[in-house]
């Protein structure tokens, strides 16, 4: 046998030193959640390596490095006033190697201190000496609380222009809190004498922690007293802090954002802009986008990622993960609805209905004003009240309380979005899916697309395996139809139509009309983060009786300008109208009316059938002349859509009147007089229409001259004579029908 002589094995074993000092060590941490009410923590495995700091720029993305932040983040919600023992982000500090009185804890705040009031934030400040990649180092953990369970934070949230109620180039909330918490970590240096030149900072937040520590991470970037080489700024769920366009600077690059796509936070403030809507509110650094359905394998997401995601959560939370599965298509809703009724920072303070005023109520109303002060020992007595608000906390988070309201104004929305809403922003989400996939998997870059559909029209939509995955009848989604992970909401400027990028989607659009009605189609591309990146031209299709419109929506038209539609002939038609269920059905309806015409007889009653045949009861009388005669009109008719929401009736009627006026006593005070009518009927609103109708009065001679006499009724249009025995009485009639 043969043996590696002395110099093969001392080189061997520095190579193997050299590796072993790049090696992470596994360490676990005690994670526990203030959202589920357990004090108990679960331990969780964490890779942990030194060398990290120093060894690659801060602008090189470093998973495990994520991992940590996104921990120090979830422990960083803890309770103070409890006992001191159950203080976990203490607790992971010191498995993280940090002697106890390198620790500071800013968490007393006095909500009504002048100067201070909303705009502060709970934060901790720690620091160990490590063996970094360029050897002895200080390393300062920042770690920055999100918004508690209290009022005042939230409403800072909210403070984007309070003073002035215009745009301003940093979200002034936030910007009042991050100057506070960078005098005490320029404080903490001085007072320990830390040289800020050999310092490495690892700065970490989530929600409003994030925000804080994005901006101020920019704000130590800008005034150049720190090296943004010593500078590790990882955050979680961040919403947007600043209108200047240098929050793409690459400067900036040492700021890493991890987004959750379905997380609504992150969104807001705006960042949409253009045609009056002037947000453009950003965040500072990179972001990476977590996976979700709509931009990985649906199998691989269903049977991979979400057990293993749902591996660390349910351990975290005690319960189930519950993903939405529809991407970005929730917060970019939510974006659109906001810059649809706000289109700037002046209309979100001052509109009729101020949101801004209408949030710091609710805020108080789902968390009474307290004031955080300093522990005592009476306050860390768990009284069974306590214990029993503890167990429910769940269920007053604000995005809950948001779940809850959809929940009941939808009938439920699946119930599970009660839990989804919450979700998609909490902290324990974000760390799950980091510990659950490495960085290969855990994010995406893929974009996305929506459609927009404006008119009345019906449409299917048809997944790869065939089946009907939504329903729109006369412009409107069915909501009993709409299957995720495709979503529909329906606005004035048409339906919007999200659809996954990882798979296509087959789309039918037919419309029951007589002449073909046009029907514009419109694509808008979204980011991986789920901002609008182009808005394409209008694509027309032209539907009718026989003719109907397909394409494929879903990864196809990423990157397309505009939908390419086949038309189909009449038997293709037939097939897919009856798979869609297309067909106008005949719904059977009351609807009152109420119409004048140009004799001036007006008259009010119900319209009772459905479009294929229906009934009408109507009484009326004179205007011009109260008292001259009242009548009761009968009739059976049938409506036909013409184009687009213009229907075409015909209708035959039969008229009883009775006259009261001043007649020769020859004449017969009770007729009947048949009538054909003929209208166009538009229905500029769902429930709402008006009409205008062609009106022929037949005068038999001898049988109801009384109904035709100058007495009784005014001939304003004219005689068209039929024979000698028979003549046709012309009015117009104009009408509303609800």
């Amino acid at each position: 046998m043969k043996f590696p002589n002395k110099k093969n094995i001392i080189l061997l074993s520095i190579f193997l030193l050299a590796k072993l000092n790049f090696f992470s060590e596994t360490i676990t941490l005690p994670i526990n959640s203030e959202e589920t009410g357990f004090d108990t923590p679960v331990e969780l495995p964490f890779e942990w390596n030194e060398k990290w700091f120093g060894g690659n720029s801060p602008s090189v993305y470093n998973h495990g490095l994520a991992k940590i932040a996104c921990a120090l983040s979830e422990v960083s919600y803890v309770n103070l006033k409890t006992d001191p023992n159950l203080n976990q982000l203490k607790n992971v500090y010191k498995k993280l190697g940090v002697a106890e009185q390198n620790m500071e804890f800013h968490y007393q705040l006095d909500y009504k201190a002048p100067g201070l009031e909303k705009d502060q934030a709970a934060f901790s400040i720690a620091a160990k000496e490590i063996n970094s990649a360029k050897g002895k180092r200080t390393l300062i953990f920042l770690t920055i609380r999100g918004t508690p369970y209290s009022a005042p934070e939230w409403i800072s949230n909210v403070n984007v222009a309070d003073s002035t109620h215009e745009s301003t180039l940093i979200h002034e909330g936030f910007f009042r809190t991050q100057t506070l918490i960078q005098k005490a970590l320029i404080y903490y240096l001085l007072k320990r004498k830390i040289d800020p030149d050999t310092t490495y900072f690892l700065i970490t937040g989530h929600s409003r922690g994030a925000a804080l520590s994005n901006l101020l991470g920019a704000q130590l970037a800008d005034q150049g007293y720190f090296d943004t080489e010593n500078i590790y700024v990882y955050t979680f769920a961040a919403p947007n802090v600043s209108q200047q366009e240098k929050v793409s600077d690459p400067k900036y690059n040492f700021i890493w954002n991890i987004i959750n796509p379905e997380d609504i936070v992150p969104t807001v403030p705006l960042k949409t802009s253009g045609k009056k809507k002037e947000w453009n509110y950003g965040k500072f650094g990179q972001s990476k986008v977590f996976a979700n359905y709509w931009n990985t394998d649906p199998e691989i997401y269903t049977d991979e990622y979400i057990p293993g995601v749902n591996k660390y959560f349910s351990q975290i939370m005690r319960r189930d993960y519950y993903p939405f599965k529809t991407g970005t298509y929730i917060p970019s809703l939510v974006t659109r609805i906001l810059s649809d009724l706000y289109h700037n920072v002046n209309e979100f303070y001052d509109a009729p209905i101020s949101l801004r005023n209408q949030a710091e109520k609710i805020f108080y109303k789902i968390y009474p004003e307290e004031t955080e002060l300093e522990n005592t020992e009476a306050e860390s007595v768990q009284t069974e009240k306590e214990e029993n608000q503890k167990e429910q906390k769940k269920d007053r988070g604000l995005f809950a309380t948001i779940g809850k309201s959809i929940n009941k104004s939808t009938g439920g929305f699946l119930d599970y979005s009660e839990f989804a809403f919450f979700d998609m922003h909490c902290c324990s989400n974000y760390l799950s899916w980091l510990l659950a996939l490495d960085e290969n998997k855990a994010f995406s870059d893929k974009k996305s697309s929506r459609l927009i559909i404006h008119g009345a029209y019906e449409c299917a939509v048809f997944d790869p395996q065939e089946n009907m995955v939504l329903k729109i009848a006369d412009g409107i989604p069915k909501l009993k139809s709409i299957k995720i992970p495709i979503l529909a909401v329906p606005f004035p400027y048409g339906t919007v139509i999200g659809f996954p990028s990882n798979q296509n989607y087959s789309v039918v659009i037919y419309k029951d009309s007589i002449l073909p009605t046009p029907i514009p189609l419109k694509i808008e591309h979204y980011d991986e983060e789920g901002y609008v990146t182009e808005v394409c031209p209008k694509k027309y299709v032209y539907p009718h009786k026989g003719i109907a419109y397909t394409f494929t929506a879903g990864e196809k038209t990423l990157g397309q300008e505009k939908i390419t539609a086949v038309k189909n002939n009449s038997k293709t038609t037939k097939m897919l109208v009856k798979a869609g269920k297309l067909k106008q059905q005949d719904v059977f309806r009351v609807l009152p009316e109420v119409s004048v015409d140009t004799d001036g007889l007006f008259e009010g009653g119900i319209r009772i059938g459905s479009r294929r045949i229906h009934g009408a009861v109507l009484t009326g009388q004179s205007l011009c002349d109260l008292g001259k005669s009242i009548n009761l009109n009968f009739g059976i008719g049938h409506e036909e859509t013409l184009i687009s929401r213009t229907l075409l009736d015909f209708s035959i009627n039969g008229k009883f009147l009775w006259a009261f006026s001043d007649i020769e006593n020859g004449d017969h005070r009770f007729n009947f007089v048949p009538e054909a009518r003929i209208s166009l009927e538009f229905k500029p609103l769902r429930r709402f229409s008006v009409f205008i109708s062609g009106v022929f009065d037949f005068h038999i001679k001898n049988f109801n001259d009384t109904a035709f006499h100058n007495e009784v009724r005014d001939n304003n249009f004219g005689i068209i004579s039929f024979s000698d025995s028979v003549d046709l009485h012309p009015s117009i009639r104009f009408g509303l029908r609800f």
